[in-house]
């Protein structure tokens, strides 16, 4: 009656927020549940640093990424999270896109803007869709599968295995989602170098023989 349309809390979400914040000790301040950055800085136990915008890296990519740090770029991938939802060449998190051809993609300042920005530009396939069935019924996920008339849809993303089988024949209507499912301020917790050695940690598909990580 108050039109809340958000999707029911799983008991998947609970143990991954659980899990998230079990180093949290007292209470939540105001900016940590405004400030992304800062609840990312609760969630990891780093201190925040800045929630980064592009124009903080004004000059960066005037020129290809050199002399990164390849052993901190690995360990940033994880420290921001990225771990948890994306892989590179097969390995870790299968949720998100596979980042393994993302630099080519996206070179140098556009894959920055696609981790600061994630809706600045949505692949469809990754795209969070609204499903409202002719029962009034009501999903929201991403399609991970199509099967003839049924389209498998999941809720949870970090269970992307788990799935709503919907026949296409009982669907009312379909909403894309303007909001990128990945969150702002994951670079929260990192420096500006931590944030390069990042970025080239991921253009060089995890390669510590890449010319990012020469002098």
């Amino acid at each position: 009656s108050f039109g809340n349309d958000a999707p029911t809390v799983t008991a998947g979400k609970i143990k991954q927020v659980r899990a998230a914040t079990r180093e949290k000790v007292g209470f939540y301040s105001p900016e940590e549940l405004l400030n992304p950055g800062a609840r990312q800085a609760a969630a990891t136990g780093r201190a925040f640093v800045k929630l980064w915008a592009m124009e903080d890296f004004k000059g960066a990519f005037d020129a290809p990424l050199k002399g990164r740090n390849f052993d901190r770029g690995r360990e940033m991938f994880e420290v921001a999270s990225c771990i948890r939802c994306h892989n590179i060449d097969g390995k870790s998190g299968n949720v998100g896109a596979d980042l393994t051809k993302v630099g080519e993609e996206y070179p140098g300042a556009e894959l920055l803007r696609q981790i600061i920005e994630p809706s600045a530009r949505i692949k469809d396939e990754h795209r969070v869709i609204g499903v409202i069935l002719k029962n009034e019924n009501r999903y929201k996920g991403l399609i991970v599968r199509r099967e003839g008339d049924t389209l498998h849809l999941a809720e949870n993303l970090q269970e992307p295995g788990k799935t709503v089988a919907i026949q296409k024949a009982d669907i009312l209507k379909m909403i894309p989602s303007d909001i990128s499912p990945m969150p702002t301020g994951l670079l929260g917790t990192l420096t500006r170098d931590e944030v390069l050695d990042l970025l080239a940690y991921v253009a060089s598909k995890g390669d510590k023989k890449h010319r990012a990580f020469s002098d």
